[in-house]
């Protein structure tokens, strides 16, 4: 594995967000859902995909909190944002900590 110094790890822009709806996304390889997530008004919805389709129906991610790399490039011939791949679905538990699957 290669790493990468701190400088370029200090670069990538990590956020929550909250996932505003899902649907199936029918054009994937593997069997994936396409996530509307809501980053506020700075940066507004943007779509994600991930493939939770063994773990969560898609009307059940709803508004679950998820953790997205947002300055990532996007990639023109994609129909999701490529610039918000990567993700840990959280809910709340009892005792008000997140808890990420």
């Amino acid at each position: 594995m290669e790493t990468i110094p701190w400088n370029d790890f200090s670069k990538i822009e990590l956020r929550v967000s909250k996932v505003r709806s899902a649907e199936i996304f029918a054009e994937a390889r593997k069997p994936a859902y396409i996530l509307h997530v809501d980053f506020g008004a700075e940066i507004g919805i943007r779509k994600s995909s991930d493939q939770l389709t063994a773990l969560s129906p898609p009307n059940e991610l709803v508004g679950r909190l998820v953790a997205e790399v947002v300055n990532f490039p996007k990639k023109t011939d994609w129909p999701v944002d490529v610039g918000v791949p990567h993700h840990r679905l959280c809910q709340r538990e009892q005792r008000d900590r997140p808890q990420c699957s």
